[in-house]
């Protein structure tokens, strides 16, 4: 029973570190739009906004779930 904890614990871990890198991933494609001006493309700022969206709510499931196996 401690194994199946352990790594249900690993995994959801492993899930929130690559949610907060596609958040990271997000900012810097945005970031760079605004740096770069006009000519920048409004791709890289949508791209950029759906990747912190998506890894917000990972992160956010990924969060209840962790409640729920402790609680």
């Amino acid at each position: 029973m401690e194994t199946d904890i352990l790594s249900s614990l690993a995994l959801h871990l492993t899930i929130i570190l690559c949610a907060v890198a596609l958040v990271v991933w997000g900012k810097v494609l945005r970031d760079c739009k605004s740096s770069a001006g006009n000519s920048a493309s409004s791709n890289d700022t949508s791209t950029g906004t759906t990747l912190i969206v998506c890894g917000g709510l990972m992160a956010i499931t990924q969060v209840f779930k962790l409640l729920e196996l402790f609680a």
